[in-house]
């Protein structure tokens, strides 16, 4: 709840690199799209989000691990990144529903 524009955007970003990927296949550039998951930041905070941080203070990663995720990928070139222990569990939603989908993400 609350956070359909700022899901849109992360659905389009997809779609960028997807379509970067395909206009940039014969060259050497990669493309990278690196989903941090909640970062340990000040976004929260600005965002007036402080109960949901409280609630997710224990799935947040600092910065500075996020950092070092960041530039493993770019160095190795990897075109999708997911950091935490998401980068199991989001790929297994697409496989269902996206009602059944939506209940098990509450859990985590």
């Amino acid at each position: 709840p609350n956070l359909s524009v700022y899901s849109a955007t992360k659905h389009g970003i997809e779609g960028f690199a997807d379509a970067l990927r395909e206009e940039l296949e014969k060259t050497n550039i990669v493309t990278t799209v690196i989903r941090p998951g909640v970062t340990d930041t000040d976004f929260f905070n600005a965002a007036q989000m402080d109960e949901f941080a409280t609630n997710m203070k224990h799935k947040m990663h600092s910065a500075e691990s996020v950092a070092a995720e960041i530039a493993d990928a770019l160095a190795t070139k990897k075109e999708d990144v997911t950091i935490g222990p998401d980068k199991y569990f989001m790929p297994l939603l697409r496989i269902f529903p996206t009602h059944i989908a939506r209940k098990l993400l509450r859990f985590f």
